[in-house]
């Protein structure tokens, strides 16, 4: 009997670019508060990239930074990856985010993982300018709570 491949928390962003890092840092806690079967994987690559990550995976659970002004700063929301079709601005494979990414790998029929689950985190446009290591510190004091969030609902869906 072969043992499952352990369920995939990609941490999607660059820890050289300030806030643009929190996918990696709660996606690291993240797996450590889960234990065994969570493997964590730190992502800095464009968005197509990404989606050679996902092969052959049951379960990935992406997290990202998120730039928009519904979504406060250290506030995380669950986005639905796109449909099959891609919007018609789309520019060309070598803009394409993790959203366009996924939307594409679909309509190019990659397979994708059975469950799919991205998180974004909002960050500060502003805080993702510079070149500098290190969460801010109103993003970093977040981290404890959005693992502990992001725990719960993860668990919670294993059990439905």
């Amino acid at each position: 009997m072969s043992t499952p491949e352990p369920s995939l928390v990609i941490g999607v962003g660059n820890p050289l670019r300030g806030d643009d890092g929190i996918g990696p840092v709660v996606a690291e806690a993240l797996c450590a508060a889960l234990g065994p079967g969570w493997e964590f994987l730190p992502f800095s690559g464009s968005g197509l990239d990404l989606v050679t990550a996902l092969a052959g995976r049951e379960q990935v659970v992406v997290i990202d930074a998120l730039v928009h002004d519904t979504v406060a700063v250290g506030e995380c929301c669950r986005i639905t990856p796109p449909p099959m079709s891609l919007p018609e601005s789309f520019p060309s494979s070598h803009r394409a985010g993790v959203l366009e990414a996924f939307a594409l790998a679909r309509r190019l029929g990659l397979p994708l993982p059975a469950e799919l689950t991205v998180f974004g985190i909002g960050v500060a446009a502003e805080a993702l300018v510079d070149y500098r290591e290190g969460l801010t510190e109103a993003l970093a004091s977040r981290v404890p709570d959005l693992v502990r969030q992001l725990g719960q609902e993860l668990r919670k869906g294993a059990d439905s």
